[in-house]
């Protein structure tokens, strides 16, 4: 490395993408998927945390900022910088592991759904869903992207979970072991407490219950966590409040929050 370069002036990391880079296998090589200021990817790389790292942004403007952010901290051999819709310009065999942060569950859903994941090789996804994270664990687990390590935090008053998967290399309909392992655990608990037979709770109940708050921080007794449940369940009975007594003409509405209250319920039980 240049060491004219070498200050202590660093990019710092926010809480979220610190959980983010922490996740990210020693020697890896990684593709950033809309990598913004390129500042993950530079982070690792001055830690010796990663071998290689394509910074990848759909955007010329972020990226010519990332580009300068490389040069100025004299990473030009370990980071390339590269303009790509999601994937589309990562070659075959290149990188690793992908880092997808910082973008909706849904529009991720359809990064990694275009991606060739395992056709490209890649063996270890780092995600960070802002929104419709039920959705997208559900996508995960349907498509054998087995989630192995979770982390849950709370960042100026706003909740982030940061998810680690492996990409098997077949899909199959069997339900992950993430997600079998956690539901035998809740089961154990929700027993111990008596509540388990008493709300007569089912497999296919567990599996949304997992999708919806990650079968890893459900049972980790995380303060954040538990903090969140409670504003969760604030809101639910807010909206629920409001709707009462035309609870026909929004049913829809009315069932989703009913049951995600019902959710909240349970995970509290957990804790």
């Amino acid at each position: 490395m240049n060491r004219e370069h070498d200050n202590n002036n660093i990019p710092g990391l926010s809480r979220r993408l610190m959980a983010v880079a922490k996740m990210v296998p020693y020697g890896s090589r990684i593709a950033d998927v809309g990598t913004d200021h390129g500042f993950v990817p530079i982070y690792l790389a001055r830690e010796g945390q990663i071998e290689h790292a394509v910074a990848m942004d759909l955007r010329k403007g972020p990226l010519d900022r990332a580009s300068e952010h490389v040069l100025k901290y004299g990473l030009e051999n370990v980071i390339t910088t590269r303009l790509s819709d999601g994937l589309e310009k990562l070659c075959i065999g290149e990188v690793d592991t992908v880092i997808c942060a910082g973008m909706g569950g849904i529009l991720m859903q359809k990064i990694l759904e275009k991606g060739d994941l395992r056709q490209k090789k890649i063996k270890t996804l780092i995600l960070q869903p802002q929104s419709e994270i039920l959705l997208f664990r559900s996508f995960l687990r349907q498509n054998a992207y087995e989630i192995t390590k979770e982390e849950f935090l709370v960042e100026d008053g706003k909740y982030y979970s940061v998810i680690k998967a492996d990409v098997l290399e077949t899909i199959h309909e069997n339900c992950p072991k993430s997600y079998t392992d956690a539901i035998d655990r809740i089961k154990a608990v929700l027993t111990r407490k008596d509540i388990y037979e008493e709300t007569a709770i089912t497999n296919s109940q567990l599996i949304r219950i997992c999708d919806r708050f990650g079968p890893f921080i459900i049972l980790s007794q995380n303060p954040d966590f538990k903090s969140f449940l409670v504003h969760e369940k604030e809101v639910c009975d807010t909206i629920l409040y409001k709707i009462k007594g035309v609870e026909n003409s929004h049913k829809q509405r009315f069932d989703e929050i009913l049951t995600k209250r019902s959710d909240i319920e349970i995970a509290l039980h957990l804790l």
